[in-house]
């Protein structure tokens, strides 16, 4: 820590991204020509505030002599007295400490009576006789007369010696919990009022964008919200971190990391200390980041802060907070309240509670959850534990389970752009290199390496490769989910229009394969583009992170348009860039691309047919007959029809989730709204004729029927619907035995 540090700051290598707020801060407070107004900066519980101002009272403090800056942080359950006088006395070390440019006052914290002979030699009689009298205002029972003066004391402190403040109020909300006296008004009605007389310069920090629910603050306040730091202030916080530990990393788990901590540097800095305690030396991925959270949360530093602020006393209080959170939309008090067994009045206790620990926020009635996702893990570990009973290490391994499905997916957005930003790095490097003709034709590569089949690049023989262009150029664009990329170049090294060509290439970047619809589309960018080149030669290619489907690959083949999925990419990508590199592809067990795909459907007319026809493609390229294909269609169908009639949200939508295992077809369908009875039967008419046997209006009795399992589950706001297909051996169907 440097000789100008006077409050205790974390060190400088740690502290990331608030440069530009600390400048505005700083220029606000020492510009003179402005009409004195505050800042009420907002932001959820460790997100950094107090960081923040206590280095914006280093800089006002040794870098101008404008103002004088005064901190003050409030305190949880303090009385007014004590309030009163750690208030004043703050005030006056921090004032004449400025005056006198010795931190020490301030860092040593001297006594009262030392204080008081500091303040009277310097001149400023008045401040230390008011100390002198709190004592006696306090004893003779006057705590508004005197709370009133202390407040007031920087601006007639301003009037008498000339120099002005700019106060630094941290934690003011706690303020409203502060009565001044029984059954009165708190401290926080008190401050508004010198706030609203306009002559003080000052900066408070609260957790919600509303300081409070019944004062209006000067039309002149300014709010400016603090959000976690940005993802790449976060993992530029945790390779210092790493550095400094000792600790090897990989930058796209620390951008996981980020996402899933929300940029808290409260909680990014409490697991790098922990991983260095635990002697962690590998921080690779997404596991090691989740396994070492889990246990932060539970067992260690995080869970041990997060039961200090957050003391849940009574199982109530944790089956409300519960409850809002599985909500995940503002809720009414009655709808909160529905699955709490406990009466009205207790159940408006528990509430009451938890709002002071600003875990929940209450606007126009409504309720929602307030906390980010590290206090939504904790608390739903409590609940686990004490409400369900489970054990540590279930409690563990359901948020391991939950937080390493979501850092996945959050890994699959991050390839979203980084795809893209690969191959416009690596095209440039096309320069007519002969490459094998498998990475660009995914079946073909599949069947040749995924039988465990040894194979070396320099054994592939010379007539299975290609000749790559000689790359001149490129731009890219986004078309209806795809990103497409025209690259203009040369064939056979020969620089003329003989040899020109263009290469039209759509990547696929979201987490679903490739299916006959998406080529389809794809085609139709080509035409388009086609038009406006006059080349004599158009190569097209598909590149999908997670594959293509049977049906699609058969489109792809008799249209001459290549495919490539991330596995191809990746070896692709380093023979351009190693021309040396040797590639055994003898293993290629686990490089099929991820079986599992969602289709969001607006409720409108027929959209239910779009479901149907990617369930088609899913079933035949898993080995289903044609008729039992027919049936999970007509079973979709019918889970769709019912899933839109009964959802009574205005521009909702209905989520169908395909999940391809290794013996069987899994389908959720839920939807927004009211949910809806299985026990009621669909009255529309009947649908598409698919097979010529089936008709609508028999309901969940056919989806029963067509189906191996059907389940439904209730959720708050909608319902989820789970039908099962089994993949038997040919001719075991049950359905087919049928018929």
């Amino acid at each position: 820590m440097d000789n100008k540090t006077i409050l205790d700051t974390c060190p400088s290598s740690e502290f990331f991204g608030r440069t530009a707020v600390i400048e505005d801060i700083c220029q606000h407070a020492t510009t003179g020509a402005k009409p004195p107004f505050g800042i009420y900066l907002a932001g959820k519980r460790w997100v950094g505030k107090t960081e923040l101002l206590k280095r914006i009272y280093h800089r006002l403090f040794w870098d101008q002599d404008v103002v004088a800056p005064i901190y003050y942080i409030f305190k949880p359950y303090c009385s007014v007295e004590d309030f009163i006088y750690d208030y004043l006395k703050n005030f006056a070390r921090q004032y004449l400490a400025f005056i006198k440019r010795e931190p020490n006052i301030v860092k040593d914290e001297v006594s009262e009576n030392k204080l008081k002979h500091l303040l009277t030699d310097m001149g400023f009689i008045d401040i230390s006789r008011f100390l002198s009298l709190y004592r006696k205002g306090g004893r003779d029972g006057d705590n508004i007369t005197t709370l009133r003066d202390a407040i007031y004391t920087p601006i007639r402190t301003a009037n008498n010696y000339g120099t002005p403040f700019f106060l630094m109020l941290d934690d003011f909300n706690l303020a409203a919990n502060m009565p001044v006296y029984e059954g009165g008004e708190g401290l926080l009605s008190e401050c508004v009022r010198v706030f609203m007389s306009g002559k003080v310069s000052y900066l408070a920090t609260c957790y919600e964008k509303k300081i409070s629910k019944t004062h209006v603050f000067p039309g002149s306040i300014r709010t400016i919200e603090l959000n976690g730091l940005s993802e790449e202030a976060s993992i530029s916080l945790m390779k210092e971190m790493s550095q400094v530990y000792k600790i090897n990393y990989d930058s796209e788990v620390f951008a996981v990391a980020a996402g899933q901590l929300e940029g808290n540097p409260a909680y990014i800095k409490s697991l790098m200390r922990a991983a260095a305690q635990k002697g962690i030396k590998s921080l690779t991925t997404i596991k090691d980041f989740i396994d070492l959270y889990v246990e932060e949360l539970v067992e260690g530093s995080i869970g041990i802060s997060l039961g200090s602020v957050i003391p849940i006393r009574n199982l109530n209080a944790l089956r409300l907070l519960k409850a809002s959170i599985d909500s995940k939309t503002a809720v009414t008090e009655e709808e909160l309240f529905e699955d709490i067994l406990c009466d009205y009045e207790e159940a408006k206790r528990s509430l009451t509670n938890i709002c002071k620990l600003q875990l929940l926020e209450i606007d126009c009635g409504l309720i929602k959850w307030n906390g980010d996702k590290v206090m939504e893990d904790y608390i739903n570990c409590l609940y686990d534990s004490r409400v369900k009973g489970r054990s540590r290490d279930e409690v563990k391994t359901r948020v391991a389970l939950k937080r390493l499905k979501e850092g996945y997916y959050l890994q699959g957005l991050k390839v979203k752009s980084k795809v893209k930003e690969e191959l416009l790095g690596f095209l440039k490097k096309f320069n007519g290199q002969m490459v094998p003709k498998t990475l660009f034709h995914n079946q073909d590569f599949l069947a040749r390496y995924s039988g465990k089949v040894s194979m070396y690049e320099k054994e592939i023989e010379e007539d299975d490769r290609m000749s790559l262009p000689h790359m001149a150029g490129f731009f890219n664009d986004v078309k209806n989910g795809f990103t497409i990329i025209v690259g203009l170049g040369f064939c056979n090294g020969r620089y003329d229009e003989q040899n020109e060509v263009t290469w039209i290439i759509g990547i696929k970047e979201n987490p679903a394969p490739v299916h006959i619809g998406d080529v389809e589309s794809f085609i139709r960018h080509c035409n388009v583009i086609k038009s406006d080149f006059k080349t004599t030669a158009i190569m097209k290619w598909m590149i999908a992170k997670e594959g293509f489907t049977g049906e699609a690959l058969k489109r792809l083949s008799i249209e001459n348009i290549y495919n490539t999925d991330m596995v191809q990419f990746r070896i692709l990508r380093k023979l351009i860039e190693d021309k040396d590199a040797i590639l055994d592809f003898s293993d290629m067990e686990g490089l099929s691309p991820l079986k599992e795909f969602e289709v969001i459907l607006p409720i409108s007319s027929k959209a239910e047919l779009v479901a149907a026809r990617a369930v088609e493609e899913v079933g035949l390229d898993m080995g289903f007959s044609r008729d039992t294909t027919d049936q999970i269609k007509i079973a979709l169908l019918e889970a769709c029809i019912n899933a839109f009639e009964h959802s009574m949200v205005k521009n909702s939508k209905v989520y169908c989730r395909f999940i391809v295992e290794k013996d069987r077809l899994i389908i959720k369908i839920q939807n927004e709204g009211r949910g809806f009875d299985p026990g009621i039967q669909s009255k529309a008419g009947p649908i598409v004729n698919l097979s010529g046997r089936y008709k609508r209006g028999r309901g969940i009795e056919l989806m029963k029927e067509l189906m191996d399992e059907v389940k439904f589950e209730k959720l708050r706001g909608g319902t989820k619907l789970v039908m099962v297909k089994h993949l038997k051996n040919k001719g075991e169907d049950r359905n087919e035995k049928r018929g």
